[in-house]
């Protein structure tokens, strides 16, 4: 195994001392990211057990750092918010364990960009100096040794080489084991014998240790809040649209900009008859829904999406106002002449604005763009019914959702409609990773309840109280989500399928499929297991 620790302690420090944490997070998974990019794309190919070994000792050193700074004092200070909570106790029941530990190393993307001057050596300590000793006793320091630069792993010797792997050990690929019972504790029948209808091969790990076919927490991925919509949990449960952060500054000039649209398609929609802009109200609408005033606007990437949608109406129009024969892209003469005020309005705005700046500049090349659609056809399975289900998701979200994959879906293929695809896929990305980790919660606190709380709200889920308009009222249940919480259980469960194949095209994080996997196995147990009072 090649030692990492020099590696990562020499990157984490050559980051700023006031980084937040984020950072040394974002730098270990640049880390993981380069190596099993180097080790999948190896040739020869690298054997699975050299993989985990890698991956191992740089996780080692990683958290050999994280000690280090935990004992400085230098970690720094998150929000306590359920996801974080459930993370830490999560962290902390986890063990050093090949299969555990790989699982929040695959699927990651990026290597070690940026680390500048985190590549600096290290400086020796200097030797302390008897000022008592006598010049007869001086010694001549010994001539430090030329310092020899690790060599380099097996698996990247033999791609110089060019030699074939060692021939992987028979035992390499254990049995097939649901993920669920991979790390179960024995059950007694395993201890006296199987009994009917509960065979399965033994577990090739000999310590018990409950609850850890789910991969920690942290492992999956997070929202891009900057790319594209992000989300978060509302009091009641289901998800709501994620504010842009707080800014003191408002530019007057920007508020005098936003104000003039707003009054320019407020006057479109008096003087145009109503059949004649039939194919605009909807997108009018969409943008006078939207907060009076500049400085009251918390959502402005769902801004940007209403202006760029009035945008693309007109530009459709003029790429066929020219044809003789009919299209139903063309507009009246009048409704055009009236749109192209408050859009030429909007292109001005736009450049006031760097988040509206940044999401205007998007390009994305033929390819790119094929990949964006192919993600967002296979996202719509699943954000379609998100977006209707109120268990899921607020009347608000639902609308804002249904709105992006409208504006993705345009048979025009401008510019517009490829910003448009751009903001859908990652908003796409952002609702499933909410999902499935508020579903990651509630089906943790099934398998492995660890609060009194959590048990007696696993009871009433068993005895089938808990219901999406349910009255449960224990702290367990406040504290994920509930009565929603076992929604989103539900309904990751319920289109398990869907979201598999849409993480292996979109994602292709094998942390998610995990979680999808269990979770999807945990409800089916529990639909197939009679519950029994008396034993419970």
């Amino acid at each position: 195994m090649t030692d990492y620790y020099p590696l990562i302690a020499r990157a984490i420090a050559g980051l700023d001392g006031d980084a937040p944490g984020e950072s040394r997070r974002a730098l270990y998974e640049r880390a993981r990211a380069l190596l099993i990019q180097q080790m999948r794309h190896a040739d020869p190919p690298v054997s699975r057990s050299e993989i985990t070994s890698e991956q191992l000792s740089l996780e080692e050193a990683i958290k050999r750092v994280e000690v280090e700074i935990v004992a400085s004092g230098n970690s720094s200070h998150h929000e306590d918010d359920p996801l974080i909570l459930a993370q830490a106790e999560a962290n902390a029941r986890i063990e050093a364990d090949p299969l555990a530990e790989l699982a929040r190393l695959i699927g990651q993307t990026d290597p070690f960009a940026g680390i500048g001057r985190a590549n600096l050596p290290l400086q020796p300590h200097a030797k302390s100096v008897d000022r008592n000793a006598s010049y007869d006793s001086y010694e001549a320091p010994a001539e430090p040794e030329e310092a020899r630069p690790p060599a380099p792993p097996s698996w990247m010797q033999r791609a110089v080489r060019h030699e074939a792997p060692p021939p992987a050990a028979e035992d390499e690929y254990p049995s097939a084991v649901h993920p669920l019972h991979r790390y179960a504790a024995p059950r007694q029948s395993d201890e006296v014998g199987h009994q009917e209808g509960l065979e399965e091969a033994p577990s090739p790990d000999s310590k018990a240790r409950p609850n850890s076919s789910l991969p920690p927490l942290f492992t999956l991925p997070e929202q891009d809040e900057k790319k594209a919509i992000a989300f978060r949990p509302s009091r009641r449960g289901p998800l709501e649209l994620l504010p842009d952060s707080e800014t003191d500054f408002l530019d007057p000039e920007q508020a005098q900009l936003y104000g003039r649209m707003r009054a320019q398609l407020m006057k479109l929609r008096e003087d145009v008859p109503g059949q004649e802009r039939t194919q605009i109200d909807d997108v009018i609408n969409d943008f006078l829904d939207q907060p009076a005033n500049w400085q009251a606007v918390e959502f402005k990437k769902v801004l940007w999406l209403c202006g760029n949608a009035l945008r693309n109406k007109l530009a459709q129009h003029d790429a066929v106002k020219d044809d003789q024969d009919p299209h139903y892209n063309r507009l009246p003469t009048g409704v055009a002449a009236a749109l192209r005020k408050p859009v030429e309005t909007w292109n001005v705005f736009v450049l006031g604005d760097a988040e509206l700046v940044e999401l205007d500049s998007k390009r994305l090349g033929p390819q790119e763009q094929k990949t964006t659609v192919e993600n967002i056809n296979a996202a719509k399975p699943i954000v379609g019914p998100a977006a209707t289900d109120r268990h899921i998701t607020t009347e608000r979200t639902g609308r804002v959702l249904a709105a992006t994959l409208r504006a993705a879906s345009s048979q025009i293929d401008n510019i517009n409609t490829k910003q448009a695809q751009y903001l859908a896929e990652g908003t796409s990305r952002n609702l499933v990773v909410q999902i499935v980790r508020r579903a990651y919660l509630f089906c943790q606190t099934i398998i492995d309840p660890q609060t009194d709380e959590a048990r007696a709200l696993v009871l009433e889920y068993k005895k089938g109280i808990v219901k999406a308009a349910g009255t449960a009222t224990f702290g367990a249940a406040i504290y994920y989500g509930a009565p929603y919480a076992s929604s989103f259980f539900e309904f990751v469960a319920r289109n398990a399928e869907t979201l598999k194949a849409y993480v292996a095209i979109a994602l292709q994080n094998d942390q998610l499929r995990q979680v999808i996997d269990v979770i999807e196995y945990t409800k089916l147990s529990l639909n197939e297991k009679p519950f029994d009072d008396a034993a419970n």
